[in-house]
């Protein structure tokens, strides 16, 4: 597996593992259970790690997508994104690791944390499928509302001519 797989394969998964966390986190907020909370911490900080594997692994495939020709600008654009996404995620797998280790020492529960980390799973879900979007336009144009300046311009007035051309011979 190059780099660039493996950039696809660890980008979804932290978006994927901050959703599962946040379920969990509502299901402990109606029914709170140290298993479930627990599980879901774990689960925030496993979704950090991640992330940083995405990020460690996008420079290659910045590389490679510019090699076959895609926008530097629309690559940048979704690199940024993903940056937003990715410090978020950390931010809220640190909490998690920090709320763990002082909730342990002092043998008490942290009352905000169960809102702080929904609102920031919330905002790592957001933060993420924008990135996501974006990075998903790089790979398929379709995505985007109208085609992107440049794109196959040549091979669409090609198309377009042939398409004109096999509705003259039908008639």
């Amino acid at each position: 597996m190059n780099g660039v797989q493996l950039h696809f394969l660890f980008n979804h998964v932290p978006m994927f593992l901050a959703l599962f966390a946040l379920i969990l986190w509502v299901v402990n907020f109606f029914k709170p259970t140290p298993i479930l909370k627990n599980l879901a911490m774990i689960i925030m900080v496993v979704m950090g790690l991640m992330s940083l594997a995405a990020m460690a692994t996008g420079e290659e495939a910045e590389e490679v997508m510019e090699q076959w020709g895609m926008s530097h600008r629309a690559i940048h654009e979704h690199e940024e994104l993903a940056e937003v996404a990715h410090f978020s995620a950390l931010g809220v797998a640190v909490l998690a690791v920090l709320v763990f280790f002082v909730e342990r020492k002092k043998k008490t529960e942290i009352k905000a944390f169960p809102f702080i980390a929904m609102i920031g799973l919330v905002g790592v879900l957001v933060t993420m499928s924008i990135a996501a979007h974006e990075g998903g336009k790089l790979s398929h144009p379709e995505l985007y509302q109208t085609p992107p300046a440049g794109l196959n311009s040549e091979q669409d007035d090609h198309d377009g001519e042939d398409h004109e051309e096999h509705e003259s011979n039908e008639h």
